[in-house]
């Protein structure tokens, strides 16, 4: 099962491996009470403009949730492949 995924309202890229974020109220109710998920457990994080980050929760409270970016996923790019038409096949 993969991560969940969660968009962030802020650019990711300023933060590196290791930054602590704080993830906005909802997404903070979600993780805590409707997946019930734990400290140390695994998320992936998206801004929107190309941005993705895998992180773990490091902190559940009754402020919110904190998340600790791991590292990014950037560069991996899903893609799609055009299958040659009848003219382009060999005999």
């Amino acid at each position: 099962m993969s991560a969940p995924r969660f968009h962030c309202d802020f650019p990711l890229a300023p933060h590196v491996a290791g930054a602590e974020i704080e993830l906005a109220a909802a997404a903070s109710r979600h993780i805590a009470q409707s997946l019930r998920m734990r400290i140390g457990d695994a998320v992936t994080l998206f801004d929107g403009g190309g941005g993705e980050y895998s992180a773990f929760i490091s902190r559940i409270d009754r402020r919110g949730v904190a998340v600790r970016i791991a590292a990014s996923s950037a560069g991996i790019w899903p893609t799609r492949g055009i299958a040659p038409g009848r003219a382009g096949r060999r005999s």
